[in-house]
């Protein structure tokens, strides 16, 4: 195990070992938990909650025994796609080579285990060789290929026999419980368990309620998977935002689909074309798999943040234990004990000195201090104050703060009304993502403040406001619809 977890974490864990895998000595397995709740806007323009939990199971083979060449590449691919659906809110157990027994019971113990859960959503993953059948009733069969099962051009049966169909992979998605159940194979092959679809969502929420099972796999029969996966590294492109289509914060199983298809055969110059569908079944295939996606600029600012937010900590002086405590409450979203602190603490050093202490801190602290003397949280109300710390955050990128900037110049709170500043900052924070900065910057482009008018543009941000749970945004679209 690569990862720190709890004692009674780790028993569970280790329990759950001895379940399926009791006497094997070469199967690998390796655990980590990034659960976070996933939610969306639902049709009122409310932030609703589609998954309570998100589990995912990654399964690598690598070392082949019986015919097959080895896949070394596939531990860095284990790795990689790991570390991305952890950053995307899942719990990952991550299973390297695994016999024909093993592969069984991963199946049926993580669904036993995790598939039980309506509000879950369930990722399996897995990459290794594949491998088509042609049956003797005319169809095509497509296989997993364990460690343990030997070339079929060598020994048809021994394979049939240690292989797992995809008939099992059918019949495990139909055990499941949870809503949305979406299997990725980075392995080639073809099969009649899913019907071939393109079609892409318009709206996120009218799609998400209703139970789903997807397939993606990296190619189709008679092609052959590379060693360097093309395959993975386009799926952690889709999830990280390449394949939400539609721009509205989203990635959804469809879209992912056909982002893969046109990427991965793009790539290959036409020697692997995934194909993507969903389950044959009328109740099983309405909805979509999501993943919830932030662009590439938040999460770096997100996490230059955090790390500001920590040095700050490291930086405060113990002789300042008052300005200390102050910006320990700030950080801890505590403004009305931070102001009334410093409210004590102003009289003691002259206002220079104080504006010095404060510019000199990380985005969020300047941001929270904007919002204590704009709503008077234990302090007089200062507007002038405000501005000038949502400017020194708005100027380090800090989202919340350019949106606050925005907003004083289009009302002319605590300065003069300016609506070109006002779309600029608002603009600046929209590239960012910020909800409430989208839905701002729709009605300036509805009315025309401070831009030229343009109904297209003012729709295009109220939708992708509303797609991150503003309800105004929600309920602006209502009314240009009706």
């Amino acid at each position: 195990m690569n990862r720190s977890i709890t004692k009674g974490k780790l028993f569970k864990y280790l329990t759950i070992l001895l379940v399926f895998f009791a006497g094997s000595g070469n199967l690998k397995a390796e655990f980590s938990r990034a659960i976070r709740p996933v939610v969306l806007p639902n049709e009122t323009g409310q932030q609703a909650q589609l998954y309570q939990n998100s589990h995912a199971l990654l399964i690598g083979v690598s070392d082949y025994q019986n015919g097959w060449p080895d896949l070394p590449g596939v531990r860095k691919d284990m790795a990689l796609v790991q570390e991305a659906l952890e950053e995307n809110g899942f719990e990952v157990m991550t299973i390297g080579d695994p016999n024909s027994e093993e592969l069984d019971k991963i199946f049926d113990q993580f669904i036993s285990i995790y598939g039980r859960d309506p509000e879950n959503r369930l990722l399996i993953y897995f990459a290794g060789h594949g491998h088509s059948q042609l049956q003797t009733y005319g169809t095509t069969m497509g296989y997993l290929v364990p460690t343990d099962a030997p070339n079929p051009q060598q020994d048809l049966h021994g394979f049939l026999d240690k292989a797992l169909d995809l008939q099992m992979i059918d019949v495990y998605s139909r055990r499941i419980q949870s809503k949305h159940a979406l299997f990725l194979f980075d392995s080639c092959f073809s099969g009649e368990l899913f019907a071939l679809s393109r079609a892409v969502p318009e709206e996120i929420a009218s799609n998400t309620t209703k139970p789903v099972r997807q397939y993606i796999t990296s190619g189709s029969a008679n092609e052959t998977v590379p060693d360097q996966s093309v395959f993975r590294e386009q799926f952690i492109n889709g999830i990280g935002g390449d394949a939400d289509t539609n721009s509205d914060g989203y990635v959804t199983g469809s879209e992912l689909g056909q982002f893969l298809f046109s990427s991965v055969t793009k790539y290959t110059k036409n020697y692997q074309t995934p194909q993507y569908g969903k389950i044959r079944d009328r109740n099983l295939d309405q909805g979509d798999f999501v993943f919830a996606v932030q662009s590439d600029f938040m999460r770096q600012t997100e996490l230059q943040l955090e790390e500001q937010v920590k040095e700050a900590k490291k930086k405060i002086k113990p002789v300042n234990n008052e300005l200390r405590e102050i910006v320990g409450f700030l950080l801890d979203g505590q403004r009305t004990r931070a102001g009334t602190l410093l409210s004590k603490y102003k009289d003691k050093l002259k206002v220079t000195e104080l504006m010095d202490f404060f510019i000199k801190q990380p985005p969020p602290v300047q941001y929270e201090l904007g919002q204590v003397y704009r709503k008077a949280l234990g302090v007089d109300e200062n507007l002038a104050l405000a501005k000038i710390f949502y400017k020194q955050a708005a100027e380090r990128n800090h989202p919340k703060a350019q949106t606050m900037l925005g907003y004083m110049h289009r009302n002319g709170i605590g300065t003069e009304v300016d609506l070109e500043q006002a779309v600029s900052w608002y603009q600046r924070a929209a590239e960012q993502g910020e909800a409430t900065a989208l839905f701002n910057l729709g009605g300036m482009f509805r009315k025309g403040y401070g831009v030229a008018q343009n109904d297209g543009k003012a729709i295009k941000h109220y939708r992708q406001a509303a797609a991150k749970g503003n309800a105004q945004a929600k309920q602006m679209l209502q009314r240009l619809s009706d």
